[in-house]
């Protein structure tokens, strides 16, 4: 081989003064644009007009619907001077539970609300006919929401004086009601646990309820 260029020098010659290229790789997809002449300095995505890969757009998330559009206000400071007159009333021996306290509620023309039940229930526990009248009343009055604290409190008072059945009966009126949202949300899981402790400590098993 090197005698033969001995021979033809001026093929040697030919041979080197031809530019040397790499052999181009072809372009199998033609929507891909190639830049063989570009340096690796110079970023492709850098250029404006080129854009960067495009992610499609999340969905904006709806937000979580409200179980509960009006809920039943938290109790707030009770009325003092309703306060008093039903206190005055509870602890007059000529006023018994039922008819005869609802009367003189009417007659005092007391608002009642929730805050204003749970001061008299702490005040008067050991009374349940009196609260368990009082509650019957204030649930006809216009306006007034009873809440679940209120609802398990007017229970807890009549199963701790061993009133079941009375407990019992308000339960299930109002699981039972007319289907106001109101009315179903009072019971709970917390209002069965009051009835179960009330029946262990009174001695007693929840099937003899039934």
């Amino acid at each position: 081989m090197l005698s033969r260029y001995l021979k033809f020098p001026h093929s040697l010659f030919s041979l080197r003064s031809l530019p040397i290229t790499p052999n181009p790789i072809p372009n199998l997809n033609p929507s891909i644009r190639t830049y063989p002449n570009r340096l690796f300095s110079s970023s492709w995505l850098s250029e404006p007009g080129n854009p960067i890969i495009q992610w499609p757009s999340l969905p904006t998330p709806n937000p979580p619907p409200n179980p509960k559009p009006n809920p039943t206000p938290e109790p707030t400071s009770p009325n003092l001077d309703a306060f008093s007159l039903i206190s005055n009333l509870f602890t007059d021996p000529s006023v018994s539970p039922g008819p005869v306290l609802q009367a003189k509620l009417d007659d005092s023309a007391i608002e009642p609300d929730p805050a204003l039940l749970l001061a008299l229930f702490d005040r008067f526990g050991s009374s349940p006919k009196l609260l368990h009248s009082l509650f019957l009343w204030a649930q006809t009055r216009t306006g007034f929401r009873p809440g679940p604290k209120l609802f398990d409190a007017v229970v807890n008072a009549l199963a701790k004086a061993r009133e079941f059945d009375a407990a019992w009966k308000l339960v299930l009126d109002h699981v039972d009601g007319d289907g106001e949202e109101e009315n179903e949300s009072l019971v709970s899981v917390g209002t069965f646990a009051i009835m179960i402790r009330r029946y262990a400590r009174a001695g007693k098993g929840l099937c003899s309820a039934f």
